[in-house]
Parts: C-alpha cells; sequence; structure tokens
C-alpha cells in the first residue's frame, strides 16, 4: 500500500506542470473559459486533420500518401 502512494503522489504535480506547460507554450489562461475552450476545440480539430503534408516536390511515398508528420509532445 505504501508504494502505491508513493507511485502516484507525483501525479498532481506532472498534471498541473503539463497544464502549466500549454498555458506557456500557448499564450492562452487554462483558467479563462474562453480561452480554455478555444484550446480544447483546436486540440479537437488537430486530431480530426491527417497527419499528413506534402512534399516539396510533390511526390507521394510508395504506399500513395503524402511523407507523415511526426507526432509531437509537449514534454
Amino acid at each position: 500500500m505504501a508504494s502505491r502512494r508513493r507511485s502516484g503522489a507525483g501525479v498532481g504535480n506532472t498534471v498541473r506542470y503539463r497544464l502549466r506547460r500549454v498555458e506557456e507554450l500557448t499564450g492562452r489562461s487554462l483558467t479563462d473559459p474562453r480561452q480554455a475552450t478555444e484550446l480544447s476545440a483546436a486540440a479537437y480539430a488537430a486530431r480530426l486533420l491527417p497527419l499528413t503534408t506534402p512534399t516539396v516536390d510533390g511526390n507521394k511515398n510508395s504506399s500513395g500518401n503524402a511523407h507523415r508528420m511526426p507526432a509531437r509532445g509537449l514534454g
């Protein structure tokens, strides 16, 4: 039981850290309902968009799709 408490102790700090990083990187305040809604809508839209980008010469890879962009994390 003690190990469970220890392993979960840093979770709140990690979440708070990531939320602060989102605010720093976007310039938006997550405590402002309008700005939080804008960020939420932008994150939702980003998940819906295809993860492809055209190449400089317009060629596609062997699967017929443009090259995939790598996913980027916050941390």
